[in-house]
């Protein structure tokens, strides 16, 4: 079981140098799967996809074919739309209009090779890259932000804040669950990244710039990546500061005091 679940581990690193060319949409899912860009639906737009009355259905699912030949995609929601929630789902239609089913298979592309063929030798560079990382130490000591939240931030990045993983590590006895979302394991990229609570708050602040942005799977690189093009030197500063905001709202005032509580608790 064991060794099932750590070749498990390496599926998500693998398909993320893959993308599915749509032919019936068949075997492809919708919100999981890389079809419709560079990143899966779900992780685009995750309001929308907490909502979506059917959220493992197919690509061949959702589309309505038409007499003529035609179609239309025909995704479904449980309830109706929030006004604050109107910017995603017109971000989402102008995403999926574009793409129109096939006849045929779907098939499975290897981005990182010009011909799309996979090869042992280029999945292979592609790692060796990936494990000699940049680290965000200019990004974190050479931004405005508050000193306070910029030390946060350093120790996010090096995983030294009080999750329920850390303390565990620790020789803490408890048990391992977010105490924001109660769903998943607690840790630093979880509860400042991917925890669903946490990322309401950053789908408002990506749609206060009108941007779509794809998370990565860490603190470091998040704070690698931070970066737009094109905004106005104002706005500009204040996409850089938000960085260090939100993780002030998330750690200071949210890991901090839920740790207190633990140590009660404990």
């Amino acid at each position: 079981m064991s060794l099932w679940k750590d070749i498990r581990k390496g599926w998500e690193e693998f398909f993320l140098r893959t993308s599915i060319g749509i032919g019936n949409g068949r075997c492809t899912r919708f919100w999981w799967d890389y079809w419709a860009g560079e990143s899966k639906l779900k992780d685009l737009f995750p309001l929308l996809f907490r909502i979506a009355s059917h959220n493992s259905a197919l690509v061949a699912d959702l589309w309505g074919r038409q007499g003529d030949g035609g179609g239309g995609w025909e995704v479904h929601f449980r309830r109706p739309f929030h006004d604050w929630e109107l910017g995603e789902v017109s971000r989402f239609l102008s995403h999926i209009s574009a793409i129109k089913i096939q006849e045929g298979e779907d098939s499975l592309i290897w981005k990182i090779e010009r011909k799309g063929k996979f090869s042992v030798k280029s999945y292979y560079r592609s790692l060796k890259v990936e494990n000699n990382p940049l680290f965000p130490a200019k990004e974190v000591w050479g931004s405005r932000a508050p000193l306070r939240t910029r030390f946060f931030a350093w120790e996010a990045v090096w995983g030294k804040i009080s999750t329920v993983d850390m303390l565990m590590r620790r020789g803490w006895s408890m048990v391992n669950r977010c105490v924001l979302c109660k769903e998943n394991e607690e840790s630093t990229d979880h509860i400042l990244i991917h925890c669903g609570k946490t990322r309401e708050l950053w789908t408002v602040v990506l749609s206060s710039f009108g941007v779509v942005w794809v998370f990565p799977n860490s603190v470091r690189n998040l704070l690698l990546e931070w970066k737009i093009k094109g905004l106005e030197k104002k706005r500009s500063v204040v996409w850089k500061w938000c960085l260090f905001v939100c993780f002030g709202v998330f750690g200071e005032s949210g890991i901090e005091e839920c740790f207190k509580k633990k140590s009660s608790q404990i």
